[in-house]
């Protein structure tokens, strides 16, 4: 009786905690799992657990968040505190541990992306995709950007390029792309985004970066990794296809809503890329966190 309870948008979606977090998000075989982290040096200050997973007795989650806070930034440590707080008899139906521990440390682990004069909001709208940002970064090759956040009235809107017409942030954005040595690609359906990811792939590419919606990201992570492309995410803003139950018309390429993207954000992580590919593969950001 208490599955309806978990499985409704108010929990899964419910907003029970203060701004400036750093968010992540992993699939499990028991539903979704979210965490909101606040950090401050190495320190975990506050975790907030959120998901569509079952949870007993209902007090789990509480007990999981409060033997996370105070917790040091290594996962040695995080695995710890979820493991003690599971220590009890709680249950967490189709949620490993440790998959709960990862993904407290993914949103804690953005808190080093600042060092780079990334705000935490900009830090908070990176997804890395396989491997982290500093293995991606210096080994992408292609910008994959979505269709939805071109102008409506666009006429290239439904096409790989852009007529750099100025109207939108897509002309910065390719031609920035262009002169770093990226290749600016609009995908116009989640058939071309696979058709892409495995050319990039057949033709030797590393990585990628580009933009999507949070939720496009948790609804493909399994065919993200089926792809095996490593990626860096940059979140799209504003309302999405799923905020307005238009997935199925957007995975088909025809949705006729807009988002927006962070495009000043698209540009350092260009313009960092760059820098990193110039010192070599092995380039490392500021901020290496302990494992």
């Amino acid at each position: 009786e208490l599955l309806p309870s978990f499985s409704s948008e108010g929990w899964v979606y419910s907003v029970r905690v203060p701004g400036g977090l750093f968010h992540a998000s992993a699939k499990a075989r028991g539903g979704l799992v979210r965490a909101a982290v606040s950090v401050r040096g190495s320190i975990i200050q506050a975790a907030y657990i959120t998901g569509d997973f079952f949870a007993y007795p209902p007090t789990l989650v509480n007990e999981l968040e409060a033997r996370l806070k105070g917790v040091p930034l290594e996962r040695r440590a995080v695995e710890a505190a979820v493991e003690e707080g599971l220590r009890g008899g709680g249950v967490m139906l189709g949620v490993e541990p440790s998959l709960v521990a990862a993904v407290v440390m993914e949103a804690a682990g953005k808190v080093r992306f600042t060092s780079l004069g990334l705000t935490p909001e900009e830090a908070d709208a990176l997804i890395e995709v396989l491997r982290p940002a500093e293995y991606v970064l210096p080994r992408a090759s292609h910008v994959l950007l979505p269709y939805c956040a071109k102008p409506l009235d666009c006429e290239l809107r439904w096409s790989e390029g852009c007529e750099l017409c100025g109207r939108c942030s897509f002309k910065e954005v390719y031609e920035e792309a262009w002169r770093l040595g990226l290749e600016p690609i609009t995908i116009t359906s989640y058939e071309h985004l696979e058709e892409t990811l495995r050319s990039i792939k057949e033709g030797g590419g590393e990585a990628w970066l580009g933009s999507c919606c949070e939720a496009f990201y948790e609804k493909h992570v399994e065919d993200f990794e089926r792809l095996g492309l490593p990626g860096l995410i940059v979140a799209t803003e504003g309302l999405t296809c799923y905020d307005l139950g238009l997935e199925r018309v957007a995975h088909e390429g025809r949705y006729e809503g807009s988002s927006k993207l962070r495009d000043g954000l698209l540009l350092k992580l260009l313009r960092l890329a760059a820098s990193m590919r110039l010192k070599g593969p092995c380039a490392k950001l500021e901020v290496d966190l302990g494992a």
